[in-house]
């Protein structure tokens, strides 16, 4: 049930009611709402540089979930995910680079099939930092690090 229905024509609205978009990258800054109705199906992906305060309210399963990639100081927190592949997926594609301070904390994940709640994508080629509270887990495993070297 959405109980929650932003104001589409704010500002700080993105908003797909139901149908097919494909809007390749959808950019998100400070304060915006990603909202994606029952029965819309969005073909793309959602962008954050530096943003902060973000929202993404969606009903209905999906793939992916959340893939931070080359992604650093954030924080997932407070979301329901119902996926089909990984809930949060985390990515280092440089491997120059040390991805840190993705903090997950007080989600509820839901998975099917070959779902795991939190995985080190198999694309990492740098370390991973990564801290996780109060997860509230159904139908998987908890973690699943692929045998990477990553510091905890």
């Amino acid at each position: 049930m959405e109980e929650f229905i932003p104001d589409q024509t704010a500002s700080n609205v993105k908003y797909f009611g139901p149908g097919e978009h494909s809007p390749d990258i959808i950019t998100l800054n400070d304060n915006d709402i990603l909202y994606i109705a029952g029965g819309a199906l969005v073909y793309g992906g959602i962008r954050l540089n530096g943003s902060s305060n973000i929202k993404v309210i969606s009903f209905g399963n999906s793939g992916d979930g959340i893939n931070p990639v080359g992604s650093g100081n954030m924080t997932i927190n407070n979301c329901m995910l119902v996926c089909t592949d990984d809930c949060v997926a985390i990515k280092s594609p440089d491997s120059t680079r040390t991805i840190k301070n993705i903090k997950i904390s007080n989600n509820t994940f839901i998975g099917f099939a070959f779902a795991d709640a939190v995985t080190i994508g198999f694309e990492t080629n740098g370390p991973v930092r990564f801290q996780i509270y109060g997860m509230r887990l159904f139908g998987w495993k908890m973690l699943n690090l692929n045998s990477l070297s990553c510091i905890s």
